[in-house]
């Protein structure tokens, strides 16, 4: 990582921040919210300034416009995890349905993959996941307030959101049709934090 000025870093903070929370890149106005500065222009600047340093690239054609420019450590594959055998752990060699390079993991999502998940039901549609989409994350067993995370229920893994009140946590679909999981009912098991997502297109 290239030498940063106080600012330069808290502005790369607060993208890689909403980034974990949210699983999606932070627009200019958020990270302007997030900076408590006054005007996009000052954003623009400090994110011209990241980009000249190689900490964030300037993605051209999507919407977003600007991803996280941090490299992938190593070469190897990034699995992709379809259902759960039963007693198994996520990421057993049993669940890895495929793989892809480490390259095109970095290409797609601009930061740190370490499995990708096919998601198996639409609890999470509302927030743009549906049935068959892939879900990039990054490893953790732990997670912020609001996060979406990847999740072990009951011997199969959830997509959720992540909600903790007065000390307790809850998985909680963005979906209507679908419950949201307590850890004392379901005593879920954190296994990682989306950073991305790739939807499914059927074949015609």
């Amino acid at each position: 990582m290239p030498d940063l000025t106080r600012r330069e870093a808290k502005l790369l903070e607060a993208f890689e921040q909403h980034v974990e929370r949210t699983g999606a890149v932070p627009t200019r106005s958020e990270l302007q919210i997030a900076m408590g500065w006054e005007s996009l222009g000052t954003v623009q600047y400090f994110l011209n300034r990241l980009t000249s340093k190689g900490a964030i690239e300037i993605v051209h054609g999507e919407s977003k416009g600007v991803g996280l420019a941090s490299p992938v450590s190593g070469t190897d594959d990034i699995p992709i995890i379809g259902r759960m055998a039963p007693d198994a752990d996520l990421l057993a060699e049993e669940n890895i349905e495929d793989t892809v390079s480490a390259s095109t993991a970095a290409a797609l999502f601009r930061t740190r993959t370490d499995f990708l998940l096919r998601v198996q039901d639409d609890s999470m549609v509302g927030a743009g996941i549906r049935a068959g989409d892939l879900v990039a994350a990054q490893k953790a067993s732990d997670a912020q307030h609001g996060s979406m995370v990847v999740a072990s229920v009951a011997g199969e893994a959830s997509v959720r959101r992540l909600l903790r009140d007065n000390g307790h946590a809850a998985l909680v679909p963005d979906n209507p049709d679908f419950q949201r999981i307590s850890f004392g009912d379901g005593q879920f098991e954190i296994k990682g934090i989306v950073v991305g997502s790739v939807r499914h297109r059927a074949s015609t």
